[in-house]
């Protein structure tokens, strides 16, 4: 399959996370624990070379974790078109941070891009706080962490990730990571929403299943997909073809939820977006195939 072809199936299953979040019943983490170690064991099952660990899946398996729970908290307490909206302003730390972390120039047209997706970022939270109840908000808080591990994520790989890497290992020792960080999370989880002991969670068959398939397709084939296609993409391919990940993700809202979104947030989601491709167009070097992982 073509890089591009690739990277646009990647994308479509990516944006099914929301989908995930709300239609399989289990806790956060189970549920993801449950993903990443069907990806986990879909990716040992296609590896053919011996498995070598490298310092830098550790680091990015951590943040990664951190994103896909945010991430999944927001999709169960707010729309898909705020969630999308807030978590793709990642980027937009990233032109703040990246001068700092990655050592990258200092530029003024980045400044005012980030000020700009701020603003854009500002009026969607406005439009929903208005309306907002507890658990809205909430939503929103989660949301905006996940734009934080986003950024974290993709400064991380810019800086530590190394060319040529074998896809399969790469994708094998994320999802180990992300599984052992989700078990851990299932021993803390009662503890923060104030049980004794372990928690009497109701767990049925049909959910482990479809969270089971659900790791196969998105934490298996999806990032696999994804990583190939990203060593043979130049960084402005790479992000004009993420653009349809929100888009898609905003259409299955619609599709599946009847989430229609307001002129508000389809404008605040497009100056993100913008402001996004901007950051990708300016700050990345054309030649620099990247490893980096799009939820």
């Amino acid at each position: 399959m073509a890089a591009p072809l690739q990277f646009v199936a990647a994308i479509a299953i990516f944006a099914g996370w929301g989908i995930v979040a709300r239609s399989i019943d289990l806790p956060p983490p189970l549920l993801l624990a449950i993903i990443c170690g069907a990806g986990a064991a879909t990716c040992a099952v296609m590896a053919k070379e011996p498995l070598k660990w490298h310092p830098h899946a550790i680091v990015v398996g951590t943040i990664l974790a951190a994103d896909l729970l945010l991430l999944i908290l927001a999709y169960r307490r707010i729309d898909f078109a705020t969630a999308v909206a807030l978590h793709n302003a990642g980027p937009i730390l990233v032109i703040m941070l990246a001068p700092v972390i990655a050592g990258d120039p200092f530029r003024l047209r980045s400044l005012l891009l980030a000020v700009a997706g701020c603003m854009a970022v500002a009026v969607v939270c406005g439009a929903k706080i208005s309306e907002a109840g507890p658990d809205t908000l909430s939503g929103i808080c989660f949301a905006l962490m996940s734009a934080v591990t986003l950024a974290l994520s993709m400064l991380v790989q810019r800086k530590l990730m190394k060319q040529g890497e074998n896809v399969i290992n790469t994708v094998l020792q994320y999802n180990i990571v992300l599984c052992l960080w989700y078990v851990v999370a299932m021993i803390v989880w009662p503890m923060m929403e104030g049980e004794d002991g372990f928690p009497d969670w109701s767990i049925r068959i049909s959910d482990v299943v479809s969270a089971i398939l659900a790791g196969i397709l998105a934490q298996g084939g999806a990032m696999l997909l994804f990583n190939s296609a990203s060593r043979h993409l130049d960084s402005d391919g790479m992000a004009r073809l993420s653009l349809l990940g929100p888009m898609m993700t905003v259409l299955m809202g619609a599709l599946f939820y009847a989430e229609t979104p307001n002129l508000i947030q389809i404008m605040g989601l497009v100056v993100i977006l913008a402001t996004s491709l901007g950051f990708h167009n300016k700050s990345l070097p054309r030649s620099r195939k990247t490893d980096l992982l799009n939820d």
